[in-house]
């Protein structure tokens, strides 16, 4: 790579020092941000999209970073190496943050009433559960919902307002679709069996 910038008349110094650095960083930004992104979708069960990005970054890495770095033993090189892998993982987390693929889990321990937050979580059809429970400061109700994560933030605001001194925590998941379905079938699986038996 220094060779072709030779070519094109630049400086030796700024070839160096400049030109190929910057170009490492670039692409390396480029290539890890699309594995990082990559791996967080295949954490979030969106196995339909990964394998694209995951092409993609490989040709990346193929026809470009391995021609890049071909030949580039410099000190100044490993460097820019590791700062594009630094601000690859960081604007890879960033882009899949704002792109809030997948869902999450709302864990709401409050020891108020939550007749009016069940109430809300129907009449705009979030998918929860309510269990109660003993806290060390007496009886409090235990509140699961499940929510795109575009809408988190949106929930959170609404669980505040509704109590600012509830307990929240949250979770990603899979695929909350695909393990009610996945039980279901095992479900039926089991009752057909203990249906022959009984028969047999």
């Amino acid at each position: 790579m220094t060779e072709f910038f030779l070519s094109l008349g630049f400086p030796a110094i700024y070839t160096k020092f400049l030109f190929v650095p910057l170009l490492i960083i670039i692409v390396r930004i480029l290539d890890v941000s699309l594995s990082t992104i990559r791996l967080l979708l295949v954490m979030n069960g969106k196995r339909n999209i990964a394998p694209f990005v995951g092409a993609i970054e490989v040709f990346i890495w193929i026809a470009v970073v391995g021609q890049i770095i071909k030949g580039e033993n410099s000190m100044i090189s490993y460097i820019s190496y590791g700062i594009g892998f630094g601000l690859g993982t960081y604007i890879g987390m960033k882009i899949e943050e704002k792109m809030a693929i997948g869902e999450v889990m709302v864990q709401t321990v409050t020891q108020t009433p939550a007749d009016e937050l069940i109430s809300y979580f129907k009449k705009q059809d979030i998918r929860f559960s309510k269990t109660e429970s003993e806290t060390n400061e007496g009886k409090a109700d235990i509140i699961f919902a499940i929510v795109k994560r575009k809408k988190l933030q949106e929930l959170m605001t609404i669980i505040r307002a509704f109590n600012p001194a509830a307990l929240l925590s949250v979770s990603n998941i899979r695929n909350a679709k695909n393990f009610s379905v996945g039980y279901e079938k095992k479900l039926h699986k089991n009752r057909r069996i203990l249906f022959f038996k009984e028969r047999n």
